[in-house]
This record gives structure tokens, sequence and C-alpha cells, in this order.
């Protein structure tokens, strides 16, 4: 009986390890290109949504694009992440332009330009091919993109896999947070040294300005603006309005920042210092969607229904009119839309 030799088994292993992290990595990719995650959307193409919300969770959080579809009678779409950075967003919103209809208008919520580039870690489940994603991803991960030119199954070790796998067949276009006030006691334990004055980070001012301009190149118009801290960030954090002041400046008088940091004064709007709740985020999207009206043409009250502004959402509280609208909160006293 013939036997083999010792580099044949190590071919033969070599060999089956190959076809195996290739058939499985297939197998999950077609798994997550299925999902209704909002990063598989992006990448699987041919969305039509007539606004794009981009961000970190902030911007998750602050835009219900359900509510927010009805209040502008046109469909809304959320691409924003927790952790997402400006870096990321202008990657993920230049890919989406590659491979979805360009939409009117796209909604950018700016104060994720302090935010890191940690996410590149997870967002390495969507860098396949010639995206600007997988360019990105490689320049500030070139350790990762050479584990996943190795092992395609590399680019599956993340939280996001679990997100898009949890995401078939569901929609995730009704993440919001629920009705959860911030209270005194909370408020009182908080510490200046958890929230750190910010700065202005070259990369993430380049990647902006960036972003503006190449929307402006495809006849989308950015909007950018702040969503709104509980009011105690500005005890916590009293430098905010001089860096919000100087990411301004940088992007240039010609495309405003909507500063809405300061809109809501109310416990009741505000899960935490930095996310509002539901009630909060219904009254910055009430000012938000007269701003954003001007930029989008008239549409008839026929076509102001969409599936996402129809999907069941179990938990959230409902606006209401009238005597039913007590769980509702109002914009402050005086308060109006910074111009």
């Amino acid at each position: 009986m013939k036997t083999w030799k010792p580099w044949a088994y190590l071919a033969t292993i070599a060999l089956l390890f190959f076809a195996g992290d290739r058939l499985i990595a297939a197998g999950l990719d077609a798994l997550v290109d299925r999902s209704d995650f909002r990063l598989s959307k992006i990448y699987r193409g041919g969305l039509d949504s007539d606004v794009v919300v981009i961000g970190n969770s902030r911007a998750v959080h602050a835009i219900f694009a359900p509510e927010m579809s009805e209040q502008l009678c046109r469909s809304v779409f959320n691409a924003a992440y927790n952790g997402m950075s400006i870096e990321v967003a202008d990657a993920v919103l230049e890919d989406y332009l590659d491979r979805n209809k360009p939409p009117q208008v796209a909604l950018i919520e700016v104060s994720n330009a302090t935010t890191d580039n940690n996410i590149v870690k997870e967002m390495r489940l969507y860098a396949r091919g010639k995206s600007h994603l997988a360019g990105l991803v490689h320049d500030l991960d070139p350790r990762a993109s050479l584990w996943m030119s190795f092992s395609h199954l590399f680019r599956f070790n993340n939280e996001l896999t679990l997100r898009a796998m949890h995401y078939l067949g569901r929609t995730d276009q009704d993440w919001v947070m629920q009705d959860h006030p911030m209270t005194p006691e909370v408020i009182a334990n908080l510490r200046p040294e958890w929230y750190p004055e910010p700065t202005l980070r070259p990369d993430a001012v380049a990647a902006l300005k960036r972003m503006v301009h190449v929307l402006k190149a495809r006849n989308v118009e950015p909007v950018l603006f702040i969503a709104p801290f509980h009011p105690v960030h500005e005890k916590l954090v009293p430098g905010y309005q001089a860096w919000v002041d100087a990411l301004q400046r940088e992007v240039g008088n010609d495309t405003k920042i909507i500063n809405l940091s300061e809109y809501l004064t109310a416990n009741e709007d505000f899960s935490d210092v930095v996310h509002m709740n539901i009630r909060g985020s219904r009254v910055m999207m009430a000012a938000l969607a007269e701003k954003l009206k001007v930029s989008l043409p008239a549409q008839t009250a026929s076509k102001c229904t969409y599936p996402s502004a129809t999907v069941a959402l179990s938990g959230v509280p409902t606006s209401g009119t009238g005597s039913d609208a007590a769980g509702t909160s109002a914009a402050p006293a005086g308060a109006a839309i910074p111009q």
C-alpha cells in the first residue's frame, strides 16, 4: 500500500482549508447580501430614497426614518450607524451613490467629526471589491486587509455579521431610543472627565469637505446638522460651541451647519447626555423637516405613504394629537431652528 509523503498531507490540508474558507465565505456573503440591515441594503444596491441620513449613533436616534418619511412626504433611509466616523461616513456615502439612485438630499449629522475610526474594524464585513470602504479599510487597517486576502472568512469576525444575520427578513429602520427620560439622579452623577473637549481632526475635516464636494457634483444637496444634546452638555463641554464655529469656518459659508445642539431643554426629551429619545426626536424632526421642505420639490398628498412609514413599531409611543398628545414634547418657548 502506497503511503502519502508528509508534504502531500500538508498540501491536501491547505487545499481543503482554501476551498472550505472560500465556500463558507461565499455562503455567508449570500446571507449578508439578503439582509435588510442598512449596510447590506446599501451594498446590495437598488435603493431609491429621497433623503439619506448618515452619521454616528446620534444620527441613528435623531432621525426616526418612518416618521420623517411622513413629515417630509418623502422616502427617508437612515444609513447612520453607531460609532461611524466622518471618514467612514464619507466612504459609505460614496459607495451608496455608486450603487443606488442618488437621493435629493443627504442629511449629515456632523458631530461625529470628533469620532475616532475604531469602527473600521467592524466595517471590513462590507469591504469587498473596489469600493471606497475597501480602500479606507486598507489604508487604516492594513493588517486586516492582509488577513482578508488570506482568509475570506476573516471579514465575518465582527459584530456587523451578527447584525446582518439578525435583520434577515426584518427592517432596522425602526431604531430609536424608547421613552426613557433622563433623571436628576443621573445628571447629578455625571462627570466632566467623561466628556472631553472636542478637537478638529484634520482627516475628519478633509473627509467632510470631500463628502460635500462629491454630493454637490452628483446634484445631491448636502444638509449638515448637529442634533440636540441634553442641556447639561453645555456645562460638561463648555467649549463645544467654539468647536462648532471652527468646523463651520473649515467647511465654508456656502454650506451652513444647522446647529440644533441646544434646541431642546427638557429631561423628557433625552435618554442620556448625547442621545434623544423618541419624544425629543419628534420635536427636532418637525423643525428640521420645515427646513428640508425648502430643498424638496412639492409632493402631492397621494404620494405621502411609504412602506417605511407604516412599519409596526412595538413599544414606540405614538405621537398623538390634541388631548392624546400629552406624551409628545413641544419645542421650548421661543425656540427657532437656526438659519
